[in-house]
């Protein structure tokens, strides 16, 4: 399949299924590619380099990263997975305020936010 031909493509990665299953759900039905929803950062980052390292597979195209509730922290996970796949782009998922993590986000790489309320 030609690369403008394919959905894009995301990984979540997120301590609660019932919230990664959700997500994807919601995600799929507008048109994106869920390829895994990982509870821990370890099993994310390997993942994403998987899937960007098989020619056979669609590579990442967004990581969506807890930032509550990880294994690890979710701004040196970030980091790993935008220095090994600088195509990747990566957003948090949070159900704080944004602007508490803004700051060390962008530092990291991160594209953006996706808040878990409203």
């Amino acid at each position: 399949m030609a690369e403008a031909d394919r959905k894009p493509t995301l990984v979540i990665c997120d301590d609660k299924r019932l919230t990664s299953a959700a997500l994807a759900v919601q995600l799929e039905r507008h048109g994106f590619d869920v390829l895994g929803t990982p509870t821990k950062a370890a099993s994310c980052v390997g993942m994403v380099q998987f899937y960007n390292a098989d020619d056979e597979q669609p590579p990442v195209d967004l990581v969506l990263l807890d930032i509550v509730g990880l294994d690890t922290d979710p701004f040196e996970t970030c980091r790993l997975i935008r220095e090994q796949n600088p195509r990747t782009k990566v957003g948090f998922l949070t159900g704080h305020p944004a602007h508490i993590y803004i700051d060390r986000a962008l530092a990291v790489g991160a594209t953006g936010f996706l808040c878990k309320q409203d």
